[in-house]
């Protein structure tokens, strides 16, 4: 009889329930993407820690391929997290009607999206936590940020 450790009964669980598959770039094409922009930041230009971009999102259907990637440093990383997700302009400041259809999923995703963004509806079911927490810490300190000038209270 084969005996199970908890980390095996754990990996196999979170498998199971799919949330180990993220979805994510594979390890072989984020390095294909970073190699093809030089190791550096494709917004500053700078190298450092680089983070591969979903140019269209993958809560907006958004491909794993390599034309739909891009090495981002953390902070524009993120502030084009934001404003893809509530704008539809797609790095590197493109609509998100005028993508190839290679950074889509599928046809069906796409045509989707699409038709939301042309439409006015929303992109994604509901803007992540993480963009409200960023937003409401660009209120505190007064700066403009993605939805206009701000909420003043």
């Amino acid at each position: 009889m084969e005996v199970l450790t908890v980390g095996a009964i754990l990996s196999f669980s979170i498998a199971a329930l799919g949330l180990l598959s993220t979805g994510a770039f594979s390890t072989v094409t984020k390095q294909k993407i970073k190699e093809k922009y030089g190791n550096k930041c494709a917004e500053t230009g700078k190298p450092g820690p680089l983070q591969i971009h979903h140019c269209v999102e993958q809560c907006m259907g958004g491909s794993d391929r390599e034309e739909n990637g891009v090495p981002l440093t953390p902070g524009p990383h993120h502030e084009w997290d934001n404003k893809t997700q509530i704008t539809g302009i797609v790095y590197p400041g493109i609509p998100i009607n005028e993508c190839p259809a290679e950074m889509f999923k599928n046809e069906e995703v796409r045509e989707r999206i699409i038709y939301r963004y042309e439409n006015n509806l929303p992109l994604v079911k509901s803007i992540s936590k993480s963009i409200k927490r960023h937003e409401k810490k660009m209120r505190k300190k007064g700066k403009k940020h993605y939805r206009g000038q701000g909420r003043r209270r």
